[in-house]
């Protein structure tokens, strides 16, 4: 479903549907809201955005993030916006590449045995623009540990070119905190 849902927002994110077919989807959309509304559960208990089984961690308004390798000091990976996530002329916004520098810094931050910790600060820089549509590289390198705090650096690749990269600071959470 979250897979057929992240392929709707891209088919979406390229149409320019005529007003019939924009009716016709926003009845078809409404008709659904309450079929999903009978079967809303609380957070811990959601799907969405929660099964480390599933590419993206089933979160449909990500791009699917497929990690190839993961071990406690360096995730590596890549990642392929659509059209969902064009900033303009065939790049993707930088926005979205931010977004993803989270969930993978965040992801190895609290691999392994840590604690859980949330991001404090995530420094971005944009070194050339990235494509849409292509497999880019993702690499994610924990650094050090430094009581409650947690640094690493994150890159994306396009071939040889770097398009982007950041350095996270995530601190662990007190007992107590969520």
């Amino acid at each position: 479903m979250i897979v057929a849902l992240r392929q709707f927002l891209g088919s979406l994110a390229a149409a320019r549907p005529d007003s019939a077919t924009v009716n016709e989807l926003i009845s078809d959309l409404q008709q659904w809201k309450p079929r999903l509304d009978a079967f809303a559960v609380g957070e811990p208990d959601q799907v969405y955005a929660r099964r480390a089984d599933l590419v993206g961690r089933g979160q449909a308004t990500w791009p699917a993030i497929t990690f190839t390798h993961v071990d406690d000091e360096l995730v590596e990976g890549y990642v392929c916006f659509d059209r969902y996530f064009l900033g303009r002329n065939g790049v993707v916004h930088g926005g979205a590449i931010t977004m993803i520098f989270d969930e993978a810094t965040g992801y190895l931050a609290n691999s392994g045995n840590r604690t859980m910790g949330r991001t404090v600060n995530l420094n971005t820089n944009f070194r050339a623009p990235a494509p849409i549509e292509v497999d880019l590289q993702l690499t994610v390198r924990f650094l050090r540990e430094e009581g409650r705090k947690r640094f690493l650096h994150v890159a994306l690749h396009h071939g040889e070119t770097l398009c982007a990269e950041a350095d996270a600071l995530m601190i662990t959470l007190l007992p107590g905190q969520k």
